[in-house]
């Protein structure tokens, strides 16, 4: 606890956002009560932002005893409606972590829908082959050499395509943890997306800074004036290519096709 004091005193003079993630879909009193003591000793001293929830009871309870926390809608909760949004707003929820299954058009719908509410979207790392909010419930057709989205029909009889077993699952869906979505930062911002999340807590501090040093490069070019989308989506595989030592992958986009959009005809 002591050391994680001293890092939110240190995020607090930095300026920076701390957010706790409070993961589980459902949580008992006694496990309710024993967060209620945590987070009090946590704001007692200045830093912490917010808490990511994926349960709802736990969020409402939250947002009535700690009022001055920023209450974040984790990925876990699935949500991938304007109704599902609304209803956790009405919660205390102030931010809702997209579901990695959304398409770009969806999240910007869903943006425009709920103004009141701020977005955030998975970019770097991991991306997940399982239905976010439905761990290990997975669509995917076996035999394709890519999935452009998360949603694809498992066949297990094991006459159609390679054995689905847990050591050989990953393998056959050609899932590797280099996921990469910076080619659609262009689009993502003109969509009204304003979070971006890197994942990998279990990463190394290199791998983490090299991924924040490399969004945020896209982020300051972003901001220094309009590019093309193309020249955008160039830079951004260039830059990825010297950052990480090595060509990104097509297979692993978060939003596939999005970042080679065509310009809009004169």
């Amino acid at each position: 606890m002591e050391d994680f004091l001293e890092a939110q005193r240190q995020l607090h003079a930095a300026g920076r956002s701390l957010f706790l993630t409070l993961n589980e879909h459902s949580n008992p009193p006694e496990v309710v009560d024993r967060i209620e003591a945590l987070l009090q000793q946590l704001v007692s001293s200045p830093g912490l932002t917010g808490v990511i929830v994926a349960d709802l009871g736990l969020a409402r309870f939250l947002s009535e005893r700690f009022p001055e926390l920023i209450l974040v809608a984790s990925t876990g909760l699935a949500l991938s409606n304007s109704g599902a949004v609304e209803l956790v707003r009405r919660l205390g929820i102030r931010r809702v972590v997209f579901p990695r299954m959304l398409h770009l058009e969806e999240m910007a719908a869903l943006v425009e829908r709920c103004p009141e509410v701020e977005f955030e979207t998975f970019v770097m790392n991991d991306r997940c082959p399982n239905v976010d909010g439905l761990c290990n419930f997975v669509h995917w057709e076996v035999g394709e050499t890519h999935f452009p989205n998360q949603c694809r029909f498992v066949r297990l009889d094991g006459a159609t395509g390679p054995d689905q077993r847990p050591g050989n699952f990953n393998l056959s869906l050609r899932f590797r943890e280099d996921a990469c979505g910076a080619c659609s930062l262009h689009a993502l911002r003109e969509a009204g997306v304003q979070h971006l999340k890197i994942v990998g807590r279990d990463r190394g501090l290199e791998n983490k800074r090299q991924a924040v040093s490399f969004l945020a490069g896209l982020l300051e070019r972003l901001a220094a004036g309009p590019l093309p989308a193309g020249e955008f989506h160039a830079l951004a595989r260039e830059r990825y290519a010297e950052t990480f030592g090595r060509a990104c992958t097509p297979d692993q986009c978060y939003l596939p096709g999005e970042g080679e959009a065509k310009e809009p005809a004169a």
